[in-house]
């Protein structure tokens, strides 16, 4: 009998048990078109003994493909102890039970579908939900979806079973199987309406309305239906081996060999012991997987990782603009292959950070996001102290939202709305990547408090009207533009604000806060790049900061993060200066 057509048909099946998958599906439900054609697909993973697989895979007879559950066993003896279970039905005649990787159920319209609870102890995996999915991670090296799940399917008549299903890396699927001693197969339920002629089928049934096949490992339902628009109807029950385990490459992974910069073999973590101090170089880049995730402390300043005591990546420094040493035996005691391996593709000669060094010196991004972080502590922490001169008792807290004291305690790379700033800044940036900095930096500023300013203006008898429609920014300049004429002529900014005002140029900019001026200008450029005038403002304010558009364009935009900090931080300086110059 030639079933060619119907395995072609059918060829979707046998893609799923591909060895070169990275992720697999082991429990699944969903009606859609496949091949062009409609029907419904149900499978299941089930854990097989190596002692049962020749003759489960090697017989013609029927044997179960949907989850079941033993149901509720009253515990009045010891033997009643932990025997309720789910499992999938083996051969029949054997009436043997093996354990399925899923858990699943049917309620009324719903059918669900979840991992099963000791794959998921046994790895420690820990979920995390968005709106339709949740994902289980492994926090200890951390491996992200681990487990993708769509836990529900929700039938209707029309459209059949939406998709839920359970997907899991193809190394944590290896290792359970593995450590197991099982081999991994599929049960499955496979259903396709035929709506064109199909003379094979025709020849198969030779009149008659329905024929069952059965073949190993499969049995092969074809009926005719009486529908309008479909011809045939096709069902096959079967079973697949998806994953045959060679190892445990998560348990135990394999011992891993690294080729460094500057070292002639390949090394071990046995090897990187025997050296007492060896250095290796690597780009900053590996940080980035990193950034902007709260489990992970980061040290910007050295180039340090902490993955909640996890693991933990020290003993290193930053050098030059763009690279960090380690101590080579440090990047294998603790760290999980993985991570080393990762940290392996940034490595580089040290030739090539002398150049950088020469080229660039040893300040880096975190050094200036440091510098910018506390000139602008520093800066509110002494603005608070002029407050007190005039009986306004705001500490740099609730002037700017942060504690200098609090960010000298815990470290500024412990806040996130200010690690963020010592992120990395490669040289080859993109324009976008410039842009966001630049946002990121302004929404520093954005922290100031407009209140305390304002209040300050009135306490030295600034009149209402003329401050009344400043925002923030132009409300510290003002206080500036008075520091500055009250230093530059003796004039007491309380007993004469009024003829400190006379000699204010409101209209010009003042030349120490234009910084923030223009760096709105860019802000705004990030979030609306039309309209004429937000272009000029935008090219306006690059010249400001010594950017020139087209050699960033072919050299990169790293450099245009630095000009900005290295602007940011001079002139913050500036205005503290100014600040201290009053005799408060």
């Amino acid at each position: 009998m030639n079933i060619n057509r119907i395995d072609e048909i059918f060829s979707y099946v046998k893609q799923r048990a591909r060895p070169i998958r990275k992720k697999i599906t082991i429990g699944k439900t969903e009606s859609s078109f496949i091949n062009g054609y409609w029907g419904t697909s149900y499978f299941s993973a089930v854990l097989v003994p190596m002692f049962y697989l020749d003759r489960l895979m090697k017989s013609k007879e029927e044997s179960g493909h949907e989850v079941e559950y033993s149901g509720v066993v009253p515990i009045k003896q010891s033997a009643d102890l932990f025997v309720e279970k789910s499992y999938i039905r083996g051969l029949l005649s054997d009436q043997i039970q093996l354990e399925p990787l899923v858990s699943s159920w049917q309620r009324h319209n719903k059918m669900i579908y979840i991992p099963d609870s000791k794959l998921l102890m046994q790895y420690s995996l820990v979920s995390r939900n968005s709106d339709q999915k949740t994902y289980w991670d492994d926090p200890s090296i951390p491996r992200y979806n681990v487990i993708e799940v769509i836990p529900t399917s929700n039938y209707t008549i029309e459209n059949g079973n939406t998709l839920s299903k359970v997907e899991i890396e193809r190394d944590y699927l290896e290792d359970y199987a593995f450590l197991k001693k099982c081999t991994i197969v599929e049960f499955y339920f496979e259903e396709r309406y035929i709506h064109t002629n199909e003379p094979v089928i025709d020849s198969i049934l030779s009149g008659e309305s329905g024929k069952n096949i059965y073949q190993v490992n499969r049995r092969i339902k074809l009926m005719k239906t009486a529908f309008e628009n479909y011809k045939y109807n096709i069902q096959i029950w079967g079973r697949q081996v998806i994953l045959i385990p060679k190892s445990s490459p998560i348990s135990n992974p394999k011992p891993i060999l690294l080729k460094w910069p500057g070292f002639e073999d390949e090394l071990s973590e046995e090897d990187s012991r025997k050296s007492i101090v060896d250095y290796v170089y690597v780009l900053d880049h590996y940080l980035i997987e990193y950034e902007n995730k709260e489990e992970f402390t980061l040290y910007p300043e050295s180039g340090g990782i902490n993955n909640q005591n996890w693991w933990i990546l020290s003993f290193c420094q930053r050098k030059g603009r763009d690279y960090v040493r380690f101590e080579l035996r440090k990047l294998y005691e603790g760290v999980p292959p993985d991570i080393t391996k990762e940290i392996n593709k940034y490595a580089v000669e040290k030739e090539i950070v002398d150049e950088n060094i020469l080229k660039f010196g040893n300040r880096n991004i975190a050094s200036r996001a440091r510098k910018v972080i506390y000139g602008y502590l520093n800066l509110f922490l002494v603005l608070s102290k002029l407050f007190i001169s005039v009986e306004l008792f705001y500490d740099d807290e609730e002037l700017c939202s942060y504690s200098k004291e609090r960010i000298n305690y815990s470290g500024w790379f412990n806040c996130m709305e200010l690690r963020k700033l010592g992120n990395v800044a490669k040289l080859e940036s993109t324009e976008n990547e410039f842009l966001n900095r630049c946002r990121d930096l302004y929404s520093l500023f954005e922290s100031i408090k407009e209140k305390p300013l304002r209040a300050f203006l009135r306490k030295i008898n600034i009149e209402l009207d003329k401050i009344e429609s400043l925002g923030t920014i132009k409300l510290l300049e003002l206080i500036i533009k008075i520091l500055k004429v009250s230093i530059d002529t003796g004039l007491e900014i309380t007993s004469n604000s009024t003829e400190i005002l006379k000699r204010i140029n409101f209209p010009i900019k003042l030349e120490e806060i234009s910084f923030l001026f223009f760096l709105y200008d860019i802000r705004t450029y990030a979030s609306h790049r039309e309209g004429s005038d937000t272009i000029k403002k935008y090219h306006r304010a690059l010249d400001f900061f010594n950017i020139n558009n087209d050699f960033m364009k072919s050299h990169g935009w790293g450099i245009a993060i630095d000009r900005v900090c290295d602007k940011i931080i001079t002139s913050l300086e500036t205005i503290k200066n100014i600040v201290n110059k009053y005799p408060s």
